[in-house]
């Protein structure tokens, strides 16, 4: 099982870049960035995956400055921190006026396929999960990242005809949403040799990304 968190990795690698320089400024109050993600997984294990998250004003800025304007840049900053995984059809939507931002993309392989119909797919360590319906988690985790309040939701879908989910410990511990679903025809390789990576997490790269100098 690979060591990387599917839902947790993705959404702030923009913001991440500018969280030393604004908590440098902000050291009596811990600004508050709320992260919001909807996960939905296909009868392949591949995903769509959006975040949104909000930032206060001067986070805002900062975060414009740096990753705003420029599309480009916030892709291939993705697409190095993440070299092993597949992902496509990036878009990145901005409401000026809520401060907030939108990422949009698809990856392969999100969900990893165990055999005998039975699929897992690595949740972020520490996420409280709750069953909404037969086919859809909701997980929430808050935490202290970088000198900023970190609360994060995640919502998961799981494709049509899924059942018996659960939250249970994978293996060497990791959490993991596991499932049953019959496999549509797909090559051995990809179904037994894929692994999370798909969607990775958004707090991993966040905090990759925090130890990173920001940029001029």
């Amino acid at each position: 099982m690979s060591k990387h968190h599917p839902f947790a990795r993705l959404a702030l690698a923009g913001i991440a870049a500018l969280l030393p320089v604004v908590t440098a400024a902000m050291q009596q109050e811990l600004p508050v960035i709320q992260q919001d993600i909807e996960v939905a997984i296909d009868r392949l294990g591949d995903a769509e995956l959006s975040a949104t998250f909000t930032l206060p004003a001067a986070q805002w800025r900062l975060w414009n400055q740096t990753y705003g304007q420029n599309e480009y840049l916030l892709k291939r900053d993705f697409e190095h921190q993440f070299s092993a995984v597949v992902l496509h059809d990036f878009k990145l939507e901005r409401d000026e006026m809520n401060r907030t931002a939108t990422l949009r993309m698809k990856g392969a392989a999100t969900a990893e396929y165990r055999g005998n119909g039975t699929w897992e797919a690595e949740l972020e360590k520490g996420a409280r999960g709750t069953r909404v319906s037969d086919t859809v988690w909701q997980f929430s985790k808050s935490t202290v990242e970088g000198g900023a309040i970190l609360q994060q939701t995640f919502r998961v879908s799981l494709p049509k005809g899924a059942r018996d989910a659960e939250q249970v410990n994978g293996e060497f511990g990791v959490p993991v949403l596991r499932y049953t679903l019959r496999p549509e025809r797909r090559s051995p390789w990809l179904l037994l040799g894929g692994t999370v990576l798909g969607v990775a997490g958004l707090t991993l790269l966040l905090l990759g990304l925090l130890r990173r100098p920001a940029r001029a």
